[in-house]
């Protein structure tokens, strides 16, 4: 059997189907066990609180309760080894699990952002074509940032010196368009 569980076959089949499975579904299938049918649930009442309480907030403001909320209810210990469900059993996470949840929320709310990978760490992106906000899931004191020109300068600066960006690219297209890339 290539499935350890019904769920997690039901859920990877669905994969190249005309109706393609929800991401939480596909977070959660790694790792699923009885335990785990709540998180959906749990997931629909954060989201039904942050729609409240951030209705009429700026976006910086709403990002910033979302990730407090996040990080309150959920993020309790860092951990490498942490699965997507583990968040909500015992609140353990990484960059990966942290980031999926962040994302399906910012997805839910209707609020754009891009999950940026390095070799050794995810983060998101919020509103990626404007303000592009900074969620960093494993600092839980400074999760949110806003990014200004000159930050934005210099790291695509550093990118293009540590030629993860190439000569043809930083000299033919804009910060803006580097930075959310």
């Amino acid at each position: 059997a290539f499935f350890s569980t019904s769920f997690e076959q039901r859920v990877f089949l669905q994969l190249g189907g005309a109706i393609p499975p929800d991401p939480l579904e596909l977070f959660m299938a790694l790792g699923y066990s009885e335990e785990n049918e709540g998180i959906p649930s749990k997931i629909n009442e954060t989201l039904a609180g942050l729609q409240l309480r951030t209705a009429n907030m700026s976006l910086g403001k709403k990002l910033k309760v979302i990730y407090k909320t996040v990080q309150d209810d959920f993020l309790k210990k860092y951990t490498e080894d942490a699965y997507f469900n583990d968040i909500f059993v015992s609140g353990n996470f990484n960059c990966v699990t942290a980031s999926a949840l962040y994302a399906i929320l910012l997805s839910r709310l209707n609020i754009p952002y891009v999950i940026k990978e390095m070799p050794d760490h995810v983060y998101l992106i919020a509103d990626p074509n404007h303000t592009g906000f900074l969620i960093e899931s494993t600092l839980p004191t400074k999760g949110v940032v806003a990014f200004d020109d000159k930050f934005k300068s210099s790291y695509i600066e550093f990118l293009h010196n540590n030629k993860i960006i190439s000569t043809n690219e930083y000299m033919n297209k804009s910060h803006e368009e580097l930075f959310a890339s």
